[in-house]
């Protein structure tokens, strides 16, 4: 009995006809999978970089009270964090082969 993952003796032609294996007969590459990341990262990256802009941007303003300047760093911070936690998950939806959210509904 096979188990998922384990093909044994089947023929390359066979791997090819089995439904969930893509386009090249095996389970997506890492080459497939650097290219799906590839927009997820550089989006997380320039959101990051505009908060910890933003970030520098209210430290600098002079004239704002203390507990003000707190308000406005802890929210840019939050949201990156929440840019950086969405990207880890939508990685891990990658690297297990799911092409998109949208196919769950």
């Amino acid at each position: 009995m096979m188990v998922p993952g384990d093909f044994g003796n089947l023929q390359r032609e066979e791997i090819r006809s089995y439904p969930k294996l893509g386009k090249r007969g095996g389970i997506c590459s890492m080459k497939e999978h650097r290219k799906k990341m590839i927009a997820p990262v550089v989006i997380t990256g320039i959101f990051v970089l505009y908060f910890l802009g933003l970030i520098a941007l209210y430290l600098c303003i002079d004239g704002i009270p203390g507990w003000v300047k707190v308000l406005l760093v802890v929210i840019p911070l939050a949201l990156a964090g929440v840019m950086i936690g969405a990207l880890g998950s939508r990685i891990k939806e990658i690297r297990s082969g799911e092409e998109d959210d949208l196919s769950k509904y």
